[in-house]
């Protein structure tokens, strides 16, 4: 038979095991979350890759099927940046779309998703928004990046972007990305620097 004593100590190392247990258990669950937010982020603007913006989308269109919200897309194409890296180098490159990501990143809500698709190009998701309040935050968001001064060494570069919006109620669940980024081209195309949020620039 244990003595009190010995009872104590053999219930103390059990409840020591069993902390020691649930501490790696919240370490592998917070490494687990890290590796997945790594997985989801674009390492250079700390923005959404394109894997989880597509997840993102696929999540919107399932609620739109499943509520009926209304979501609008903002598909944003940097003006001239080879020019950038051409001129400057791929630094100075690398200084515009940190410096763009982050202009983004503070510009919407938290429900938003904000994401680099490619190489200087970028998409927002807005949940809950209206076509005519994406396209005038998608002006107010050119006006933005017009104004953006970034520094490099000693230059100060400047961006543009065009930018095209479409909202849900315009196109097939799974057309309303595609609208917008066809949207930002007819803005490149007809002179840059602007925002397309209907058809009619599209026409020939």
């Amino acid at each position: 038979m244990l003595f009190r004593s010995d009872w104590l100590e053999q219930l103390a190392h059990q409840a020591m095991a069993l902390l020691e247990q649930r501490r790696k258990q919240r370490e592998l669950q917070e490494a687990q979350a890290e590796l997945q937010r790594l997985a989801n982020t674009d390492a250079l603007t700390g923005l959404m890759n394109l894997r989880a913006w597509q997840e993102a989308n696929v999540l919107e269109r399932e609620r739109l099927e499943r509520w009926g919200e209304g979501h609008a897309v903002i598909a944003l194409d940097l003006d001239h940046f080879k020019k950038v890296n051409d001129t400057h180098g791929h630094a100075a490159g690398d200084a515009v779309l940190r410096a763009v990501g982050s202009l983004l990143a503070r510009s919407f809500r938290k429900l938003d998703s904000v994401a680099r698709i490619g190489g200087e190009e970028f998409g927002v998701l807005l949940p809950h928004t209206g076509a005519a309040d994406a396209a005038v935050l998608a002006e107010q968001l050119r006006e933005a990046l017009s104004e953006l001064q970034i520094p490099f060494g000693n230059l100060e570069l400047r961006i543009s972007a065009s930018i095209g919006v479409a909202h849900s109620s315009e196109a097939s669940p799974e057309g309303t990305q595609a609208l917008a980024d066809e949207r930002s081209y007819a803005a490149k195309r007809s002179g840059r620097d602007r925002v397309v949020s209907t058809t009619e620039p599209l026409d020939p």
